[in-house]
């Protein structure tokens, strides 16, 4: 009876322990893949936020080229490279038309027609737009040659003889006191017809002045050298005729 008793407790402390240790090694397991599925769960995560700091990165890029384009694009529009046409037209004026606010008159080499510069002044240096007159020394008839206006108000600030038809005028903005001068054009007085000589970089380089030497003409530059059209120097610049 005693070893009958005495085997069934070691039976029972025996299937105890195996008990407990399949607990533990079903623990552990449990454990075990708790842990890996933290870890898929964490690389998923990780995977997922890389992708979208990789999305954010690759829109605030595209944002940042659109920002680049856009400023481009801003300054092409704001800045352009504006070539003024310039356009004279010319008017009929009565025999006895006598210019008012004028430069001196100005003789062909020929000593046929005559010129000046109307609404500028004597030295054609007031503000406003002015004209030019003509006058046919030889039938008394008169015209003047008129600046064609768009949005630019350009105004003749200088005229000199090319030859017996044609002469040189200096073309600018009318109004403002760095504007003193402008580019350079060639026109024929009897048909208004003109042509580009030198294209002046307005406002920072105007002509001032011309002067024809043979077959050369002799430009006199204002050239300002800062932003703030205070500080400046003067150049000469010499075209061939020919």
């Amino acid at each position: 009876m005693k070893n009958s008793t005495k085997k069934l407790k070691i039976n029972i402390c025996y299937m105890i322990c195996i008990f407990l240790t399949s607990a533990a090694i079903g623990l552990a397991g449990c454990s075990k893949e708790q842990t890996n599925e933290n870890k898929a769960i964490s690389t998923n995560k990780q995977k997922i936020t890389d992708k979208e700091n990789t999305k954010d990165k690759k829109e605030q890029s595209t944002e940042l080229d659109k920002n680049e384009v856009t400023v481009d694009d801003k300054d092409n529009v704001e800045k352009p490279t504006k070539k003024i046409n310039i356009k004279f037209a010319k008017h009929q004026l009565e025999k006895n038309a006598e210019p008012k606010f004028s430069t001196s008159w100005q003789d062909s080499i020929n000593k046929k027609v005559s010129v000046c510069i109307e609404g500028k002044g004597p030295d054609a240096l007031e503000e406003g737009i002015g004209k030019i007159y003509v006058r046919d020394l030889i039938s008394g008839e008169r015209w003047s040659l008129d600046i064609v206006n768009g949005e630019e108000q350009n105004s003749p600030k200088f005229i000199e003889w090319l030859d017996d038809e044609n002469i040189i005028v200096i073309v600018g903005l009318g109004y403002g006191t760095v504007s003193v001068g402008g580019s350079l054009y060639k026109l024929n007085v009897n048909t208004a017809e003109i042509s580009e000589v030198y294209n002046a970089s307005i406002p920072k380089q105007q002509v001032v002045s011309a002067k024809k030497v043979n077959d050369k003409l002799e430009l006199q530059l204002l050239v300002y050298d800062d932003e703030d059209f205070i500080k400046s120097h003067t150049e000469k610049k010499i075209l061939d005729l020919k």
